[in-house]
């Protein structure tokens, strides 16, 4: 009963300041997925983090004492779906080094994985285990389906108020409307970061600044390695994201801001 319910409180204040910065990035996740599998994902991340932690500690009393306290296996379970599923769109330097819009998360959960070793570490590692577990459908747990009221109770936690759908469910919009493009323009802040709009660095986001649409060139074809990425990402049709990276010259950054109406 003790680990089942530390499973859902931090014991230092950096942990929850970490943890509540990576849950909110985590909405990526149900925007890809939609409510019902995420809110099951949810679910289905607790269950199995919380045996397999029980299970470690009857398997091996001498070596594992303790697990941190805090969803570690609902945080690194999610780390595991971020790098196996969604796309890295945005590259960019520091330094000369090499680095994708995933870093900054990648080293947010680094620092919470040791912020409390090793029980800290030895948790992101059961919660890591539970994301392949689900992501390799191991045992068919994808193909699970819950009753809606938990699925409205994961959207009332996971979902914005001032957005009720996921953006794999809207329909492109008219940019001449001004009230829709508020409204696309609340959606692309929702995917890559607030500060998309203001062209600013955002660590969540990397440098998404305000895209300038490149002319259209004649005799671009669109890289069907982008269009993969973008289409898991926004969820638009195939054939806007081909127009969008043809008027942009193959920019991902530009292409994708461009459906989502923040250029």
């Amino acid at each position: 009963m003790r680990i089942a319910l530390g499973n859902f409180v931090f014991a230092t204040p950096g942990e929850l300041l970490f943890g509540s910065v990576l849950i909110y990035y985590f909405r990526l996740l149900e925007r890809q997925m939609g409510i019902s599998k995420f809110s099951g994902f949810v679910l289905i991340s607790f269950v199995i983090s919380t045996l397999l932690q029980v299970g470690a500690l009857v398997a091996f009393p001498n070596t594992i004492k303790s697990f941190a306290s805090g969803p570690y296996g609902f945080i690194f379970s999610s780390m595991t779906l971020v790098f196996l599923r969604v796309p890295r769109l945005h590259n960019f330097s520091i330094f000369g080094v090499p680095i994708t819009d995933k870093f900054f998360a990648y080293m947010l959960a680094a620092q919470m994985a040791f912020s409390n070793a090793p029980s800290s570490f030895m948790a992101a590692c059961v919660g890591i285990i539970t994301g392949c577990v689900y992501h390799f459908d191991v045992v068919g747990l994808q193909k699970l389906h819950f009753p809606m009221w938990l699925q409205k109770a994961m959207s009332k936690v996971f979902i914005p108020r001032h957005q009720p759908v996921a953006i794999s469910q809207a329909p492109l919009q008219n940019i001449n409307q001004e009230g829709t493009q508020a409204q696309n323009a609340s959606r692309g802040e929702a995917l890559i970061g607030p500060a998309a709009t203001a062209g600013v660095f955002n660590p969540m986001a990397g440098f998404v600044g305000a895209q300038q649409r490149a002319p259209l060139t004649t005799g671009v074809r669109a890289n069907p390695e982008l269009v993969e990425q973008i289409v898991g990402v926004t969820g638009m049709p195939r054939h806007q994201v081909e127009q969008a990276l043809i008027s942009t010259n193959n920019n991902p950054d530009a292409a994708t801001a461009h459906l989502l109406r923040l250029d």
